[in-house]
């Protein structure tokens, strides 16, 4: 999982005390987990269960709308982050490597749309 080690130092030199961490999936099954430990604590909220995978698409998206208003950085071990986030402010993180899919983002959640 090393593109997981390098997106969670970009966290632990970028995040910003109101900034949430928004993992896919349930804690202890999630990559994101054996480094953020280390790290950052506290700062995670868990979509659900399920990985968010094309099947779970639009369960993730209405978990997303569920959240109060914030700024995230939404970590996935699928590869849907733009779709699930597609209506909202967001900003790819560039950390020096070129995944063939997109694995994090952050986006803004303001009160409306």
């Amino acid at each position: 999982y090393s593109y997981s080690r390098q997106i969670v130092t970009y966290l632990k030199e970028n995040i910003n005390e109101t900034d949430v961490i928004l993992l896919d999936h349930g804690r202890g099954f999630n990559e994101y987990d054996i480094y953020l430990d280390g790290v950052i604590l506290n700062r995670r909220v868990y979509l659900g269960t399920e990985m968010c995978t094309e099947k779970y698409i639009d369960k993730c998206r209405d978990n997303i709308e569920e959240l109060p208003t914030g700024n995230y950085y939404f970590l996935s071990s699928s590869y849907f982050v733009k779709e699930i986030t597609k209506n909202y402010n967001t900003k790819e993180l560039n950390l020096g490597f070129r995944p063939k899919y997109l694995k994090a983002i952050y986006f803004e959640k303001g009160g409306n749309k």
